[in-house]
């Protein structure tokens, strides 16, 4: 204890100073301690006088500032505070903590002078401080740990220091709750800075860090539900480490954080819990169901009328309960807090649960926010309640992207009261239909219909069948929307209503019956009332793009299927459904004609789950796994890329695609054939496209180039012209694209050097006019040779044939053409600039032949001259003399 002399009241600076001893060592550092730099930098670079470290137990306060403290030791004074330290042991331990480093001198009157009975009232010691400390030569930093256990009397002298400290002393205080400061008035003038729990909440790399250290490895997907779980706490983190190391199911463990981990609990309890008082307890249990609370909700949940001032109380003085939004009426209880408050009611009073979400559901009905609503109905037992919220807004809430709710509240209900609800099975069917879930929505569907006839309930009636008969619709477009075969008729709606979900399904309906533009009118249409919500603007922007695709848009189609994606990402409810997967597939096609194959297989991943629930006779898999193929042929995985395309293409599925998803599979496996040399394929395919392709572009193109490919280029161009001329329908926007490169390869061929560059023009400009790359970077050898030749007289289109060839190279697309024997043999001789007639007679043929050889060679090297075709083939190592020092293997033709 301290020790006072009588006579005078001053106290005795050197014993007072020998009974702080003890608690003025900056804290050791644990030996499993985690470094955490972005806070010890951020306490570096802090130039505020006062700095407030304020967050509830286990955030590492004292531990953050001790390593930063350990790294600045003889600036920094440390003294850990305790209930017994009144107003002059704050100053003795003060002054002593202050003279353990090397900063005061070791003359300095701060390392002899007494302090007084009560020294904040005595002006002579405050101003001999303040001299003391001006004289010190560099700052000090002074760190004052535990500032909640202070005692009331000793906060006088903790506000003098905060408000007179000199420039020569930076004070850090370290708490579990705010002090009794003016920190409002500090942080106006600029001479605060708060350090709190979302400041000390751990980041997912920190997280990865830690997880190392214990031998644990996670996925991402778990990291981040480890975060979400403990809200980034550190001792919540660090202690479900040291059990995710030792338990068997990782993911088991994480879906009950609070529930499953004792040691978490037993901190809880006694670190946090014990230190509240029981009414308080009794709140934090009563609200643990919610995650978010308006301070309405926070009473009726309570029945306690100023329980919004105990929240007020909590969060000032525990940092437990943050207060957010609009006027800071609303209130947050820390997660992991929340989930063993959760934890501990279920397990103690399970009825108490279920009639405060009763409570919860009443008060989110209220308040117009059905989707909570749902969510406590379904956890309430209250089964009459959670048929009406269903039977009434069901539908809606499917729209609204909450099927998966919808279907979890379904599955609580008795199987009897399902079975016997045409309203009920309906609703069930559309949630299904939204996941993809084809076959089960049907089977509901059945179901409804079978009660609807032998059942006479109030769920039986007009609204029951009208209900039934979109459920039904909505069904067949999901079917027709994807394949839409010849001669398929398709399904009337009937009477709608002028909701935006109604104007989306007629919409849909227009694309089945391909009415593209009566369908982009529509949407515009949703799109333009400004009271629809993201998701719904999200989900209609997809159904939008796809229109636009269809109409010819590529570019606009692709901005408005990334759009939607932004939008409906923002709900956390998009992944999962059908807008959702419309949207990835629209942006995974769009970025592989873009020439981002790895991006295209991120967004097809997206859909894989959705397709996969569709069930194999859809076409929606065979359809993702053509764009997979394609986007895995351009990263160079050729054969395992042609293999998935030629299954993909010859399932019977495919069949049933509509034409324009028909010559989209046609005219990427017909590419790939031909750029792999591979004939057979490339014939198959124009063969298996001829019926359902006939009359268009992309039939005409694919013929032309087979003929193109062995030098019939009379025969191609007559198939050509009437695509170069405009007279064939295109159901891809890109063939016109492939069109005009076509037509370059062709003059090449017949050695129109000026048609050719004014076809490579057009198709560069057409290229960039559509908003695709891919078909530039696939062009034959000799068109490309031609782009790289003219590169410089392309003008406002140089940069986009520069990123063609320089997409081409990384691609690994600069595959040498396909020669025949004949054409090799010639070849071969081209770099001794014989003449013609002597490498005839050697060749045993007529020079007319020999010349013919030349000019195929020429085309197939967008060459203008023999020494031109002779430096394509030597930097593509066909002749000897290359880099490579040798002639690679080639597939040949032999010549008809």
């Amino acid at each position: 204890m301290e020790r006072t002399t009588p006579a005078t009241g001053v106290v005795n600076a050197v014993a007072t100073r020998n009974v702080v001893t003890a608690k003025l060592a900056i804290p050791r550092l644990s030996p499993i301690h985690l470094h955490r730099p972005r806070l010890v930098s951020a306490l570096e670079h802090d130039g505020a006088p006062v700095t407030l470290i304020s967050a509830p137990a286990g955030y590492g306060k004292t531990s953050v500032v001790a390593e930063f403290a350990a790294s600045h030791h003889d600036h920094v004074g440390w003294l850990s505070l305790d209930e017994r330290d009144d107003e002059s042991g704050l100053w003795a331990g003060v002054l002593a903590a202050l003279c353990v480093g090397s900063a005061v001198a070791p003359d300095s009157p701060l390392r002899s002078l007494a302090v007084p009975g009560s020294p904040t009232a005595d002006p002579a010691f405050v101003a001999e401080v303040d001299s003391a400390l001006h004289a010190v030569p560099s700052p000090v930093t002074l760190v004052l740990d535990d500032v909640h256990e202070l005692a009331p009397a000793a906060r006088v002298a903790l506000d003098h220091m905060v408000r007179r400290l000199p420039d020569t002393v930076r004070l850090v205080l370290l708490t579990r709750r705010d002090p009794p400061l003016p920190l409002a008035r500090l942080r106006l003038d600029g001479r605060l800075h708060d350090m709190r729990a979302d400041d000390l909440a751990m980041d997912a790399s920190e997280v990865a860090d830690l997880l190392v250290e214990v031998g644990m490895t996670l996925t991402d997907t778990q990291v981040d539900v480890l975060l979400q779980q403990t809200g980034g706490w550190p001792a919540g983190v660090r202690l479900a480490a040291q059990s995710l190391v030792v338990t068997g199911d990782p993911d088991a463990y994480l879906d009950d954080l609070a529930g499953n981990d004792y040691a978490i609990a037993d901190y809880l309890v006694t670190e946090i819990l014990s230190r509240l008082p029981e009414p308080a307890v009794h709140l934090l249990h009563s609200v643990s169901i919610c995650d978010q609370l308006p301070s309405s909700l926070v009473t009726a949940l309570t029945d306690v009328e100023d329980a919004a001032e105990v929240f007020d109380s909590l969060e000032r003085t525990t940092g437990l309960v943050t207060t957010y939004g609009p006027g800071r009426a609303q209130y947050r209880v820390h997660p992991l807090l929340r989930a063993h408050m959760k934890a501990n009611l279920r397990r103690t009073r399970p009825h108490t649960v279920t009639g405060l979400h009763r409570r919860a559901a009443g008060w989110f009905l209220a308040h117009g926010m059905r989707a909570d609503a749902l969510r406590h109905l379904t956890a309430s037992e209250d089964v009459a309640a959670l048929l009406a919220l269903l039977h009434e807004q069901g539908t809606d809430l499917i729209a609204d992207g909450y099927g998966s709710a919808v279907l979890d509240a379904i599955a609580t209900l008795p199987a009897e009261v399902t079975a016997a609800d045409p309203l009920l099975l309906a609703v069930e069917s559309y949630a299904r239909l939204g996941r993809g879930e084809l076959a089960a929505a049907q089977h509901a569907l059945d179901q409804a219909d079978a009660a609807h006839t032998t059942t006479t309930t109030a769920s039986t009636g007009p609204e029951a069948a009208a209900t039934l008969a979109i459920a039904r619709t909505r069904l067949s477009l999901a079917r027709d929307r994807l394949f839409h075969p010849p001669g398929t008729v398709p399904p009337a709606l009937g009477s709608l209503g002028t909701a935006w979900s109604d104007r989306r399904l007629e919409a849909q309906a227009a694309i089945a019956a391909s009415r593209v533009q009566e369908a982009e009118d529509l949407v515009r249409e949703v799109l333009a009332d400004p009271h629809i919500d993201e998701f719904a603007r999200a989900r209609a922007t997809s159904v939008l793009a796809l229109a636009t695709g269809l109409r010819g848009g590529f570019a606009e189609m692709a901005d408005l299927a990334e759009q939607a994606s932004d939008l409906g990402s923002t709900t956390g409810r998009w992944e999962d459904t059908d807008a959702g997967t419309l949207s990835a597939i629209l942006t995974g096609y769009a970025e592989l004609m873009r020439c981002r194959p790895a991006a295209t297989l991120a967004g097809l991943a997206r859909a894989d789950t959705y397709a996969t629930r569709m069930g194999p006779a859809v076409v929606l898999t065979p359809l993702l796994d053509v764009l997979r193929a394609t986007a895995r042929f351009d990263l160079g995985e050729r054969e395992t890329a042609f293999d998935l395309m030629h299954r993909a293409r010859t399932s019977t599925v495919v069949d049933r695609a509509r034409d324009e998803q028909i010559a989209l599979v046609a005219m990427l496996a017909h590419g790939m054939a031909v750029q792999l040399g591979r004939r057979d394929e490339a014939h198959a395919v124009t063969s298996w496209a001829g019926t359902r392709l006939a009359g268009t572009a992309e039939l005409a193109i694919m013929r032309a180039t087979g003929s193109a490919a062995i030098s019939r280029f009379s025969a191609a161009r007559r198939l050509a012209e009437p695509v170069l001329d405009g007279m064939l329908r295109a159901e891809l926007p890109w063939s016109v694209v492939e069109g005009r490169l076509l037509e370059c390869t062709i003059a090449l061929g017949t050695g129109n050097r000026a048609r050719a560059e004014r076809a490579l023009t057009a198709a560069v400009r057409a290229a960039r006019d559509v908003g695709v790359l891919r078909p530039l970077t696939t062009a034959t050898t000799a068109v490309t040779a031609l782009m790289r030749a003219r590169l410089g007289a392309l003008g406002a289109l140089d940069d986009l044939a520069a990123e063609a060839l320089a997409v081409r190279g990384r691609h690994g697309l600069l595959d040498p053409p396909t020669l025949t024997d004949r054409e090799r043999a010639v070849l071969a001789q081209l770099p001794s600039l014989r003449p013609i007639a002597e490498i005839a007679a050697d060749m045993g043929v007529s020079p007319n032949t020999v010349k013919s050889h030349v000019k195929a060679l020429y085309a197939k090297f967008g060459a203008g001259s023999r020494r031109e075709a002779v430096d394509a083939a030597t930097r593509l190592g066909l002749i000897r003399g290359t880099p490579s020092g040798h002639i690679p293997a080639q597939r040949t033709q032999h010549d008809d």
